[in-house]
């Protein structure tokens, strides 16, 4: 009895990986941000460090039926998907917006890139950089070559302290099919938009025939000149892509400072939430 009370305490248990792994999901799915997330690894803040934050201007843009139907029709014309050629018009408006004839992009991509990531059971993704380069191109070329570009992943790791320097571009599709007895249904949220870039452009589906467009942009360094320009431009992308896709797609060369931009006439913006 005497040896058997010289014996040290057993010490608790290590906490179970896959339960706790269990746990975050959970609180994933629920969209909880309370409780201790640090569950196995606890992390010292490093002093005079704070998140990035940034004032958020946000638009919705509404792209009817008809429209949404000519540029499925004119994908299919030249042998693109309609999600490529949504993607090369908004990379072509960024590259006018910024005046840059080459831009980079940060994008969801689906699936990991490393050997044997793609095989996991799971929804992986990765956010990757996308080089949009316009010189010497067609709004033509331009499509070919995102579509090229997107098929073979030729996208590139982003750094991670330099993430939120570039334009955010996310694609929110829907699947309609109803499938063994389940379908998606969208929710549609408003009001302002999260952002941590310069701007932000997602585009999702209200229903099946239709594509909607929200744009975030920093109003520290947008104003509504700005935001007014950079949908202009977007609609005369379409409107190239629709019309003339071998127009060749012309940057200006010289880039100015936002203040110093003088808004195209007739642009129209649609709703703003702010």
């Amino acid at each position: 009895a005497a040896a058997a009370a010289a014996l040290p305490p057993v010490p608790p248990p290590p906490p179970c990986v896959l339960s706790t792994l269990q746990q975050r999901i959970f609180r994933t799915i629920d969209c909880s941000e309370g409780g201790d997330m640090h569950d196995l690894v606890s992390l010292d803040s490093i002093p005079g460090w704070q998140q990035h934050r940034r004032s958020s201007t946000t638009v919705y843009a509404a792209m009817p039926a008809t429209l949404v139907s000519a540029l499925r029709a004119a994908a299919a014309q030249i042998a693109v998907s309609d999600d490529m050629l949504l993607l090369a018009a908004v990379g072509a408006s960024i590259a006018r917006f910024y005046k840059e004839k080459s831009v980079c992009i940060c994008m969801v991509v689906p699936q990991r890139d490393l050997p044997g990531e793609s095989d996991m059971v799971g929804l992986m993704a990765d956010i990757r950089l996308l080089a949009i380069r316009t010189g010497g191109l067609s709004y033509l070329g331009l499509a070919m070559e995102v579509a090229n570009l997107v098929k073979d992943r030729l996208w590139h790791r982003p750094p991670p302290m330099a993430l939120s320097e570039f334009p955010f571009v996310n694609f929110e599709w829907t699947d309609f099919e109803s499938k063994h007895g389940f379908r998606q249904d969208p929710c549609l949220r408003r009001g302002t938009e999260a952002l941590q870039n310069p701007m932000k452009i997602a585009v999702d589906q209200p229903d099946p025939t239709t594509w909607r467009i929200r744009g975030g942009f920093d109003g520290r360094i947008y104003d509504f000149q700005d935001i007014d320009r950079y949908f202009t431009i977007l609609e005369d992308c379409l409107r190239a892509f629709l019309h003339d896709p071998l127009e060749l797609l012309e940057v200006e060369a010289a880039r100015s400072p936002p203040e110093d931009v003088a808004p195209a006439a007739g642009g129209a913006v649609g709703e703003v939430a702010q």
